[in-house]
């Protein structure tokens, strides 16, 4: 009977992409009229760049944004991204949204597969080696992953048209590669990742406190390398209106940018001080900047007394660069996976570490559009607005604080891995 108590890898891969598609069926232009905010408000903002970049416009401007949006799109989102991203996407200008959102969904469908694969699988570790797609599952475990496509906001991402499945898939990865002693291929598959969402970068420095440390270097030479072959192919001139684009966000020129720092949506410590009434550039930025040096110099403190456990660190680096970040959405929170799916699936043996991932589990569901809120909003009652933003960015400010508090309080780490 054994083998009614488990399912193989591709088993259960197979049910979360089934599951991910018949949560995004009414996205579907083939199967439903899809119209408003059915169509994937993300997905049409790298759509309009692909076009823009395609006819040989510039994707930072919202104006020419807006004119090559698909006429299904009233009111398309900026682009916020390097170049390389709407570079990659060009052969899809013709398709226009109805062939495009079908195909994006079943692509990050198969994405968010793998991830929740990866995320539930022990690191590599010396004593404890698993492939992710060999591995026989307990039917517990999977019933647990595929629960994770709602406790983490992997159905949030799916519903925005993000490509945050495609680069925590690759983060996730980078970081096994690095733990199983594979620098150059972890650091091309990071540098990958961090051309394609630049906002990652403040979790770079964790794999300069785990070795290999040459992981950073190999980063940073196929980041360059692949903003290089676009300079080559002739979009240099995109490169130097991102970085305009970059170098000109501060809190007064956000909404120009195309960008409200007062959304409801966003949930970045910086947006929590100017809706306490702190409304300067200096405390849009500074808080997240200086949570994030603390988190990082923790970090590197127990690292140095060899005390630092790789789990743990990944969790408080990925909580502090997504909370210090100006615009911080539901999204991601992704980058939290690894730590969230660990405890959920009863991998991490340190208690007091379970214990406050327990708590940002409850949290991240009260975040602006995951399913509770989603559930929620349809009794009537819409809770998103100011008040509950900073409700929200306080309270994973205040889980950092514990996660990083931990650091220095923490004798011995045991090993937070076990295998099935």
């Amino acid at each position: 009977m054994q083998h009614l108590r488990s399912v193989p890898a591709w088993g259960l891969a197979a049910m979360v992409v089934m599951a991910c598609l018949a949560l995004m069926c009414t996205r579907m232009p083939f199967l439903f009229k899809v119209t408003g905010s059915r169509w994937l408000y993300d997905l049409a903002a790298y759509d309009a760049a692909a076009r823009a970049v395609a006819h040989g416009h510039s994707p930072y401007n919202l104006d020419v944004l807006a004119q090559h949006a698909d006429s299904v799109i009233h009111n398309v989102f900026a682009y916020v991204y390097t170049p390389v991203l709407g570079v990659l996407l060009q052969p899809t200008a013709d398709w226009g949204m109805a062939i495009l959102q079908p195909v994006w969904l079943l692509c990050s469908s198969v994405a968010a597969a793998a991830l929740v694969l990866l995320v539930i699988s022990p690191l590599p570790i010396a004593e404890h080696k698993v492939s992710p797609w060999s591995q026989s599952i307990a039917l517990g475990h999977g019933a647990k992953a595929i629960a994770l496509i709602g406790i983490l906001p992997i159905h949030y991402t799916l519903l925005s048209g993000q490509m945050e499945v495609f680069t925590v898939l690759l983060l996730v990865a980078a970081l096994r590669l690095h733990m199983g002693g594979q620098p150059v291929a972890a650091g091309v598959v990071l540098g990958v990742m961090l051309v394609l969402k630049h906002a990652a970068l403040p979790i770079l420095p964790l794999f300069l406190l785990v070795p290999p440390r040459t992981t950073v270097l190999y980063s940073a030479i196929a980041a360059v390398a692949l903003a290089g072959v676009t300079v080559v192919l002739g979009y240099g001139p995109l490169w130097a209106d991102f970085l305009t684009w970059s170098s000109a966000m501060s809190l007064v020129n956000a909404p120009t940018l195309g960008l409200d720092p007062y959304n409801p949506y966003n949930i970045s410590l910086g947006s929590a001080f100017i809706r306490m009434g702190l409304r300067s550039n200096t405390w849009f930025v500074v808080p997240g900047v200086t949570v994030w040096a603390i988190s990082m110099l923790a970090l590197a403190w127990n690292a140095r007394r060899g005390r630092l456990d790789t789990l743990q660190a990944f969790a408080v680096a990925a909580l502090a660069s997504v909370i210090a970040l100006p615009f911080t959405w539901t999204h991601h929170l992704l980058y939290l996976a690894p730590a969230c799916a660990a405890v959920a699936v009863g991998r991490v043996q340190d208690a007091a570490f379970r214990r406050t991932i327990y708590v940002l589990l409850v949290v991240m569901q009260l975040a602006p559009g995951m399913p509770l809120i989603r559930v929620v909003q349809t009794f009537g009652f819409d809770p998103v607005g100011g008040a509950h933003a900073l409700t929200v960015a306080l309270a994973l400010a205040a889980v950092l604080a514990a996660m990083v508090l931990q650091l220095f309080t923490v004798q011995r780490i045991e090993p937070q891995l076990r295998p099935s």
